[in-house]
């Protein structure tokens, strides 16, 4: 048991130096709230050098109970070195705390369906060429 080649076969991308939005921490830096429109730019950088690893337009819109994040950037194709733009729109959805308040949560962005796996963080990997949050 256990031997080489053994257990799953199929090949998914590692998030180890991927890019991850982590949705509390908008909400903490007040980017995301209840019945809110606001856009800006996020910029994420190397810890110990200060160098700019990557940036990305967004812009939410926010009702009581649920609203859109919207991403707008542009990557490179590792295969064809052509820039791509990329624009996603990710749902948001909230649900009621037993002692008041809501908590967010990110919706699948390939299903979007409320019966989907709802997520705190989503994660784009380094090694994925064709733009797409994974």
């Amino acid at each position: 048991m256990g031997g080489y080649g053994s257990g799953r076969s199929a090949i998914r991308p590692a998030l180890d130096g991927g890019l991850r939005l982590d949705l509390y921490r908008l909400i903490r830096d007040g980017l995301v709230k209840p019945d809110c429109h606001a856009g800006g730019t996020l910029t994420w950088s190397n810890t110990r050098t200060g160098a700019v690893l990557a940036t990305i337009g967004f812009t939410v819109d926010t009702g009581m109970e649920g609203g859109t994040l919207r991403l707008r950037y542009t990557s490179t194709s590792r295969a064809t070195r052509e820039r791509v733009e990329s624009d996603h729109c990710i749902r948001l959805t909230s649900t009621p705390q037993p002692f008041g308040g809501r908590r967010w949560w990110f919706l699948c962005p390939d299903t979007g369906d409320k019966s989907a796996k709802e997520a705190s963080m989503i994660y784009r990997a380094d090694s994925c060429d064709r733009g797409a949050i994974v």
